[in-house]
């Protein structure tokens, strides 16, 4: 085997840990957030939490869904965060609002690591809501900006 080839694949290697690293580190973050929050670690280097999180570049919301994450599936439901790593942290959020127990979230977990985010959010609108034949109403059209992209709804023709 070569020598650029070796190097290569080490190269190759090294992405994929840290393409892992990068997946599974919301699991952390969200862990290291509660701490912080819940034991007031931040007291005495910053006034609140919430400034704590101005500095990390966080947003309250974004804070409190991955604190929600590692509440629901590492503490309530004791899940391996291998699998969890994978799907993300958005899309567990979105299933831990939409389930109701340990079996349903696992259920949901395993479509996630085979199905795309907007399937299991299609599914987990259908058992909130129990619709599943969609009745049309309104047509709406989008509209976009020529220079700047931006996209409004246009309820009129």
């Amino acid at each position: 085997m070569s020598k650029e080839l070796t190097i290569n694949q080490e190269y190759l290697k090294e992405t994929l840990t840290l393409k892992k690293r990068l997946e599974s580190s919301f699991l952390e973050l969200g862990r290291r957030l509660m701490k912080i929050r819940d034991e007031q670690l931040w007291n005495g280097s910053y006034d609140t939490f919430v400034e704590f999180l101005h500095e990390a570049r966080l947003s309250e919301g974004t804070a409190s869904k991955l604190i929600a994450v590692h509440q629901t599936f590492v503490l309530d439901y004791k899940m391996k965060s291998d699998n969890l790593a994978v799907i993300g942290w958005s899309t567990l959020y979105n299933i831990s609002k939409g389930v109701d127990n340990k079996k349903e979230a696992e259920e949901f977990v395993g479509k996630a690591l085979l199905l795309r985010r907007t399937d299991i959010d299609e599914e987990l609108r259908e058992k909130r809501t129990g619709c599943k034949e969609h009745q049309w109403g309104e047509k709406i059209i989008l509209r976009k900006c020529i220079k700047c992209s931006k996209i409004i709804k246009d309820y009129h023709d």
